[in-house]
């Protein structure tokens, strides 16, 4: 369930984040994917980083921009990347865009002037450690913007047994009153549109911890399973009942899903430090491409 748009689908286009790593050519490839089957542009955005300024003692520091030969050969990459998109689908349209900064806020910028409702990144390969230190990309997007953000993963044999076999669900986590509609809504579309069931996990925590937010009411979440089901009759469902820690049951039904689906507070560092938070848990920890509404 994404805003609609102006592409043949309905949408605006799907954008991607590029930066040369093998996460980002399986993200893109991913996304293109997703472009296809909503019929709708895909857009590769790149990222000219500027050089960390060296200071010296008594001097102030200098505001240096990007590299020229920096600057030739991200466009390089990425004007290949989008050529090889071109090449594989010739129905799709594909546009490319290089910013300088962050890949982040270049994201951000692309996405805000075409309108795009979706964003995609390689997961984050980084360490626990280096997440805390520097972020990651997927993480500061849930952070500060309001589309969907997806994180790629490169799929696990697991997975790619599973979705072979047709085992492999999509897993839409219903844990917040405030995001169960948009969590069901977008599982069942991305369902529909993969061929593939949902596995609607929920949470019955014994005791709540500080902070936390109240699950989802059974009546109310029957309601939204029912009005999704009656949308998409095909799409096979079954309901999962998790344990008292959620992120686990998460991890551990992530590890043969094709997606997991989870919904995000907006939650403040505080309180993911006190109560945890499963998108958090989800997108930094999970085997398999994560999708936070």
């Amino acid at each position: 369930m994404f805003p609609a748009g102006q592409g043949a689908g309905g949408w605006r286009g799907v954008v991607v984040g590029f930066d040369g790593s093998d996460e980002a050519r399986c993200a893109v490839r991913w996304a293109a994917g997703e472009a296809a089957l909503l019929r709708c542009p895909l857009h590769l955005v790149g990222v000219v980083d500027s050089p960390v300024p060296a200071v010296a003692a008594g001097w102030a520091a200098m505001s240096l921009g990007p590299d020229e030969g920096q600057r030739r050969l991200c466009a390089n990459e990425l004007r290949a990347e989008a050529d090889l998109c071109r090449s594989t689908n010739d129905e799709l349209a594909v546009f490319a865009a290089l910013y300088d900064g962050p890949l982040p806020s270049g994201l951000t910028r692309h996405a805000g002037g075409v309108g795009a409702a979706l964003l995609v990144v390689g997961g984050s390969e980084l360490s626990r450690l280096s997440r805390v230190v520097f972020g990651s990309t997927a993480g500061e997007l849930v952070r500060t913007t309001a589309q969907p953000v997806v994180a790629v993963r490169q799929q696990t044999p697991v997975q790619e047994a599973a979705i072979a076999t047709g085992y492999a669900t999509v897993v839409a986590v219903c844990d917040d009153i405030a995001t169960v509609a948009r969590v069901l809504g977008s599982a069942f579309d991305v369902a529909e549109r993969w061929g593939a069931e949902v596995t609607v996990l929920t949470a019955a925590p014994h005791h709540r911890a500080v902070l936390s937010m109240p699950g989802v009411p059974p009546r109310l979440l029957d309601d939204r399973l029912t009005a999704c089901q009656a949308a998409h009759p095909a799409v096979g469902t079954r309901t999962v009942i998790g344990t008292d820690q959620p992120g686990r049951t998460v991890l551990e039904h992530a590890e043969d899903a094709r997606l997991v689906v989870v919904g995000d507070r907006r939650q403040g560092v505080v309180h993911r430090l006190l109560s945890g938070s499963v998108s958090h848990t989800a997108l930094h920890h999970a085997e398999c491409t994560v999708l936070v509404v």
